[in-house]
């Protein structure tokens, strides 16, 4: 009940914080204005629309694991809007997942995997029905760099890695440098699974800060969960999450 109340509230009263891939029942606040494609305070299909003509003089702008699902070409031009949409100062802070201490954690103990192995064997082999293939370490790391979204078989969808052979797999991962590991697991959806915009962009802290620096950013600061080098309101953040313990985030100020 009190959501629908608070988004009413936030769409006609806050225009200085807001968030990128945030619905509007996520959390009861009134700090941030949420956006996102749809059920959110304001409505945009971040693929097709950018958001700057709406937004300006913004102190605190948020995205939390929005940006991977995403095409990289269009990412460019939300960062560009970031930019211009902040106020002298102003702050943009990302998480996204961070390739490169996923890929540590798969080499090493297998801390975020093998929770993301058992989630998927109780949601995908279990509840679904698919091939205990699904549930092999493997397979959770690629669920976690590139992925597709199924509506149909879950209400609300549900993500699904793209299914590659474990022996390939493991040759590519010998043979290439982590970037062309992490395209080539992108590029191993078919042009249908991407369009459900699962996980189709890997960022790991050089890429993202390159991004950073050619949408105009030149103070770009590596955090920690829960810390903040620029007063940034850390309201939606949820950082004890596990999954936040294997995020790259970001603050860039203008």
């Amino acid at each position: 009940l009190l959501s629908p109340i608070l988004s009413f509230y936030r769409r006609l009263f806050l225009r200085k914080k807001i968030a990128l891939g945030e619905k509007k029942w996520y959390k009861l606040q009134f700090k941030f204005l949420c956006i996102d494609i749809n059920d959110s305070d304001y409505d945009i299909d971040f693929e097709k629309n950018t958001f700057s003509k709406n937004f300006n003089n913004i102190k605190n702008i948020y995205t939390a694991h929005t940006l991977e699902h995403i095409s990289e070409g269009q990412v460019k031009k939300i960062l560009i809007d970031c930019y211009n949409s902040l106020s002298s100062n102003g702050t943009l802070r990302i998480e996204v997942p961070d390739c490169d201490l996923i890929t540590n954690d798969y080499n090493n103990k297998r801390e975020y995997i093998n929770e993301i192995a058992l989630q998927n064997k109780i949601n995908l082999v279990q509840e679904l029905g698919f091939k205990d293939i699904y549930s092999k370490p493997y397979m959770a790391y690629i669920s976690t760099i590139s992925c597709y979204v199924d509506y149909d078989i879950w209400k609300g969808g549900i993500h699904i890695p793209v299914l590659i052979d474990e022996d390939e797999f493991n040759q590519k991962l010998k043979k290439l440098n982590k970037e062309k590991f992490y395209d080539w697991l992108i590029s191993k959806q078919t042009l249908e699974q991407r369009r459900t915009n699962g996980h189709i962009t890997w960022y790991n802290y050089t890429k993202l800060e390159k991004l950073l620096k050619e949408a105009g950013f030149e103070k770009i600061f590596r955090c920690q969960p829960k810390v903040s080098f620029n007063n940034f309101d850390l309201t939606l953040e949820r950082a004890n999450d596990l999954r936040t313990k294997y995020s790259l985030i970001v603050e860039a100020t203008k």
